[in-house]
């Protein structure tokens, strides 16, 4: 199968220092650029040095300790890397899990922080890159009953998802392991839920 809709998509993932897009600041920042056939192209991931202290819930969650930070680069220098590595590879959309209400909201708003950076629109809902959201995916396929999803309940988790489709979920929390499985239940799900956004080609590709 080859997703035809678009054909540079920047998978993404944040862990951040908690839940509120509008306030908390990024810990990491994880990215792979696929193909329509969900070949990478590209990765990116970097943990970032944060000046507040990280709650200890959070840390317990994500295993990003203050420690960890001390030789990373502090958010400024990280994110005009980032984007230009979005441009530089033509990406033409962003592929979130739940990223329309937190990961693309956040990194937006942390963007207007910075002087250099108040012009970048590139995560903007309106103005930047079509913005896919995977759940919406898990959604349509819960409603269907696919891979016993409606077992979850009004769970949404990606790990959980993961697990119903036989995806090895070890590692899950870290942003980069996370985009991982995004790609995985994305290639699974979205052919089956979304048809006319797929061809079938000849052309076969190792996503696992």
């Amino acid at each position: 199968m080859e997703y035809k809709k678009y054909k540079r998509i920047c998978i993404l993932d944040t862990e951040t220092t908690g839940v509120c897009w509008n306030i908390d600041a990024p810990l990491q920042i994880a990215a792979v650029i696929i193909n329509e056939r969900g070949e990478v192209i590209d990765k990116f991931n970097e943990l970032i040095k944060v000046s507040r202290p990280i709650p200890a819930d959070v840390s317990k969650i994500n295993h990003i300790y203050k420690e960890d930070l001390v030789n990373c680069r502090k958010e400024w220098e990280v994110l005009p890397d980032f984007i230009t590595w979005i441009v530089g590879n033509q990406c033409d959309a962003f592929l979130t899990y739940n990223g329309n209400i937190f990961d693309l909201p956040l990194l937006n708003h942390r963007c207007k922080l910075y002087r250099d950076l108040q012009d970048i629109d590139i995560f903007d809902k309106e103005k930047g890159l079509p913005q896919l959201d995977c759940k919406m995916d898990v959604t349509k396929a819960k409603q269907q009953n696919l891979f016993n999803l409606k077992s979850l309940g009004r769970g949404w988790k990606l790990t959980k998802v993961s697990e119903l489709l036989g995806i090895n979920t070890e590692g899950a929390h870290d942003a980069y392991v996370d985009v991982t499985l995004l790609k995985k239940v994305f290639f699974i799900l979205d052919p089956i839920v979304n048809p006319n956004n797929w061809v079938n080609t000849k052309t076969t590709s190792s996503l696992f």
